[in-house]
């Protein structure tokens, strides 16, 4: 098991203090050795070292060349001895505080991340009102847990109501969008995703739901750079985020849509339907390279499948069909119990494949 914990080498009480004090907001347990003969254990058993310019010599003694990462800090950035000793260290950052304690704070939020390449990034976006994104936004998050991913499914539609009611995980404790407004920086995944209501598999994080009492819905999306941190972390190691889109243009959802390793256009097969998702299709087309069209089919619709394909140029993705008990299964919540043994299941578990394999989007 990889250590996690971060070790700060120094005898200078305030440093200790502010080192403690971001690693208490990163969520980090650490551990303080005075340079001496308890450097070694700590830094034995540590994920990062932090230390003070002036005990670089006893993390030196202490460690081999195999030693974790090591961050540097100093309250003079312009000392020649400070960059000669993080060179002999391999220490990855030299940090000056009090001034840079943010870009200290991103560092630790880092400890015990999964490396890697980040995951996809799914967007599903309705074509027009009702038709069915965030059913298939689900579809795919369980999808993609049975296939043993890392999900995350985030909920940035403020009209839906809430994935969590969709889900019936309205009264589970954990954060909720409006928690989140605060975000900045680098969000720690592993945090955050213990600290998200979940099920099947998948963590959930919605916009909050009138039903749950505690609190009420938010007003407006966080801003960009918090969303973004948000999606970033859940991505982070090769985590999957399947993200249900409004249709309407705002700041952060254009940003989370122009992050989209493939963006999904719901498109129910009627020429009304069509005639809207191309306005909304022009607009994401604007700001994602690869966005594909899912068909929804049911009896009453009258266009084909390849009609709706050709109108609105994008690649075909998936068609899905309009099944009895989809309703019902929401209002009982249980929505994943059913995508077991309907075939919008399967359609999402071959779709999640197919994006999993290709790291880009799903077959035409």
């Amino acid at each position: 098991m990889r250590p996690q914990r971060v070790a700060v080498v120094s005898s200078r009480p305030q440093l200790v203090a502010e080192v403690s004090r971001l690693c208490a907001m990163a969520g980090q347990p650490v551990e303080v050795a005075e340079p001496g003969p308890e450097v070694a254990r700590a830094c034995r058993s540590s994920a990062l070292i932090v230390v003070d310019d002036d005990s670089v010599q006893a993390v030196e003694a202490a460690t081999g060349p195999d030693r974790p990462d090591v961050v540097i800090v100093t309250d003079d950035a312009d000392r020649v001895e400070t960059w000669q000793a993080a060179v002999r260290l391999g220490a990855s950052r030299v940090v000056t505080l009090p001034g840079g304690a943010a870009e200290l704070l991103d560092l630790l939020a880092l400890v015990g991340e999964q490396p890697g390449s980040p995951g996809p990034l799914v967007g599903v976006i309705g074509g027009r009102g009702g038709a069915g994104a965030s059913t298939l936004a689900v579809a795919l998050g369980w999808a993609f847990a049975r296939r043993d991913a890392a999900v995350m499914l985030v909920d940035l539609d403020q009209s839906g109501g809430g994935l969590d009611l969709a889900l019936g995980v309205e009264h589970v404790p954990g954060l909720r969008w409006p928690d989140l407004y605060d975000a900045n920086g680098v969000v720690a995944s592993l945090a955050l995703r213990e600290q998200l209501p979940s099920l099947d598999g998948m963590t959930i994080l919605s916009t909050g739901s009138r039903l749950r009492g505690r609190e009420s819905p938010m007003h407006s999306l966080p801003d960009r750079r918090a969303v973004s941190s948000v999606i970033d972390a859940g991505r982070r190691g090769g985590g999957v985020v399947v993200a249900d889109l409004p249709r309407g243009s705002a700041e952060s959802v254009d940003a989370v849509v122009a992050a989209c390793t493939v963006l999904l256009l719901v498109v129910p097969a009627e020429v009304r339907a069509v005639a809207a998702a191309t306005s909304v299709g022009r607009r994401v087309q604007s700001l994602c390279a690869d966005v594909r069209t899912v068909v929804r089919l049911d009896q009453r619709c009258r266009l084909r499948e390849r009609d709706v394909v050709n109108a609105l140029g994008f690649a075909h993705a998936a068609t899905v069909r309009t099944e009895s008990g989809v309703t019902a299964a929401i209002d009982r919540a249980q929505l994943p119990a059913w995508l077991r043994r309907a075939r919008m299941g399967r359609t999402a578990r071959s779709l999640a494949g197919v994006i999993l394999t290709s790291g880009s989007g799903a077959a035409s």
